[in-house]
Protein backbone atom coordinates (compact mmCIF):
# COMPACT_ATOMS: atom_id res chain seq x y z
CA UNK A 1 0.00 0.00 0.00
CA UNK A 2 1.60 3.43 -0.99
CA UNK A 3 1.91 5.79 2.11
CA UNK A 4 1.41 9.30 2.19
CA UNK A 5 4.19 11.36 2.48
CA UNK A 6 4.36 14.20 5.13
CA UNK A 7 7.25 16.32 4.37
CA UNK A 8 8.72 18.00 1.30
CA UNK A 9 12.01 16.84 2.65
CA UNK A 10 10.85 13.38 2.41
CA UNK A 11 9.53 13.75 -0.90
CA UNK A 12 12.64 15.21 -2.00
CA UNK A 13 14.82 12.25 -0.47
CA UNK A 14 12.13 9.64 -2.12
CA UNK A 15 12.95 10.66 -5.60
CA UNK A 16 16.71 11.78 -5.39
CA UNK A 17 17.50 8.53 -3.77
CA UNK A 18 15.69 5.35 -5.43
CA UNK A 19 17.05 3.49 -7.98
CA UNK A 20 13.85 2.37 -9.40
CA UNK A 21 10.67 4.31 -11.01
CA UNK A 22 8.67 6.74 -8.23
CA UNK A 23 5.08 6.83 -8.80
CA UNK A 24 3.91 9.54 -6.83
CA UNK A 25 -0.11 10.70 -6.59
CA UNK A 26 -1.33 13.46 -5.85
CA UNK A 27 -4.59 13.42 -3.76
CA UNK A 28 -6.94 14.83 -1.22
CA UNK A 29 -9.40 13.32 0.83
CA UNK A 30 -12.39 15.59 0.15
CA UNK A 31 -12.06 14.28 -3.91
CA UNK A 32 -13.97 11.38 -4.60
CA UNK A 33 -12.30 10.73 -8.00
CA UNK A 34 -9.39 10.18 -5.46
CA UNK A 35 -11.27 7.94 -3.25
CA UNK A 36 -11.70 6.18 -6.20
CA UNK A 37 -8.31 5.73 -6.99
CA UNK A 38 -6.67 4.71 -3.81
CA UNK A 39 -7.29 0.78 -4.58
CA UNK A 40 -6.36 0.88 -7.97
CA UNK A 41 -2.65 2.13 -6.68
CA UNK A 42 -3.02 0.00 -3.86
CA UNK A 43 -3.61 -3.13 -6.58
CA UNK A 44 -0.59 -1.54 -8.72
CA UNK A 45 1.70 -0.99 -6.15
CA UNK A 46 1.13 -4.58 -5.11
CA UNK A 47 1.45 -5.83 -8.88
CA UNK A 48 5.25 -4.24 -9.63
CA UNK A 49 6.76 -5.51 -5.82
CA UNK A 50 9.67 -3.86 -5.67
CA UNK A 51 10.22 -2.91 -9.39
CA UNK A 52 9.10 0.60 -8.44
CA UNK A 53 7.84 2.73 -5.55
CA UNK A 54 4.16 4.01 -5.52
CA UNK A 55 3.77 7.02 -2.69
CA UNK A 56 1.23 9.60 -2.08
CA UNK A 57 0.94 13.69 -1.06
CA UNK A 58 -1.36 14.91 0.28
CA UNK A 59 -1.95 18.16 -1.58
CA UNK A 60 -3.56 19.82 1.34
CA UNK A 61 -0.90 18.81 3.24
CA UNK A 62 1.91 19.91 0.77
CA UNK A 63 0.24 23.05 -1.45
CA UNK A 64 3.54 24.33 -2.51
CA UNK A 65 4.68 21.02 -3.58
CA UNK A 66 1.94 21.12 -5.54
CA UNK A 67 2.27 23.96 -6.47
CA UNK A 68 5.76 23.57 -7.74
CA UNK A 69 5.02 20.56 -9.96
CA UNK A 70 1.71 22.37 -11.21
CA UNK A 71 -0.23 20.13 -9.97
CA UNK A 72 -4.04 21.55 -11.26
CA UNK A 73 -6.28 18.32 -11.17
CA UNK A 74 -6.33 15.80 -9.10
CA UNK A 75 -5.80 12.74 -8.70
CA UNK A 76 -2.49 13.06 -10.77
CA UNK A 77 0.21 10.62 -10.80
CA UNK A 78 3.84 12.02 -11.53
CA UNK A 79 6.46 9.23 -12.81
CA UNK A 80 10.26 10.29 -11.92
CA UNK A 81 13.25 8.80 -12.42
CA UNK A 82 16.49 9.94 -10.54
CA UNK A 83 14.66 12.75 -9.54
CA UNK A 84 13.15 14.08 -12.86
CA UNK A 85 9.53 13.90 -13.85
CA UNK A 86 9.26 11.63 -16.69
CA UNK A 87 5.77 10.92 -17.18
CA UNK A 88 2.94 12.08 -15.68
CA UNK A 89 -1.42 11.02 -15.86
CA UNK A 90 -4.28 13.02 -14.00
CA UNK A 91 -7.66 10.98 -13.74
CA UNK A 92 -8.49 7.66 -12.83
CA UNK A 93 -6.49 4.66 -14.70
CA UNK A 94 -6.55 1.29 -14.76
CA UNK A 95 -4.29 -0.90 -12.82
CA UNK A 96 -2.87 -2.01 -16.04
CA UNK A 97 -2.35 0.41 -17.39
CA UNK A 98 -0.30 2.03 -14.42
CA UNK A 99 1.74 -1.31 -14.27
CA UNK A 100 2.46 -0.98 -17.58
CA UNK A 101 3.96 2.14 -17.81
CA UNK A 102 5.85 1.31 -14.58
CA UNK A 103 7.49 -1.84 -16.59
CA UNK A 104 8.26 0.78 -19.47
CA UNK A 105 10.05 3.32 -17.22
CA UNK A 106 11.98 0.69 -15.56
CA UNK A 107 12.78 -0.84 -19.17
CA UNK A 108 14.03 2.49 -20.52
CA UNK A 109 15.98 3.33 -17.09
CA UNK A 110 18.50 0.13 -17.75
Amino acid sequence: MPKNIQTEAAFEALIQQNNTVVAVDFWAPWCGPCQAFGPILDEAAQAVGERAVLTKVNVDELPELARNYRITSIPSVLYFQNGTVVDRATGIEPTEKIVARLNTLNLQQV
